[in-house]
């Protein structure tokens, strides 16, 4: 079990800033972080919203490293390991 806080990087206005391997995120899922998190893994930064939902899978978003938003298709811009993530 990987511990989250462990990978907490930084304080940010709304949430915290977290770094994980792959490997890393392919342990831990999206329910484990509060709005506003950021989650950077590889060349991603996922950013963890809730909405008005009990799960951040449907409101959560992704953005490379240029910071520009990908499409939510798993496969198409966005890897099916953080598709995954987002809904454990």
């Amino acid at each position: 079990m990987i511990n989250i806080e462990e990978h907490k990087k930084g304080k940010l206005q709304s949430g915290n800033f977290y770094i994980f391997t792959r490997k890393e995120f392919r342990q831990i899922g999206a329910s484990q972080f509060k709005e506003g998190d950021i989650l950077r893994v590889s060349k991603y930064y996922v950013h963890i919203a809730y909405g008005n939902y009990d799960t951040p899978a449907l409101c959560s978003w992704i953005e490379d490293e240029n910071w520009k938003a990908l499409d939510c298709t798993p496969g198409i811009e966005t890897p099916y390991y953080i598709d995954d993530f987002k809904k454990r």
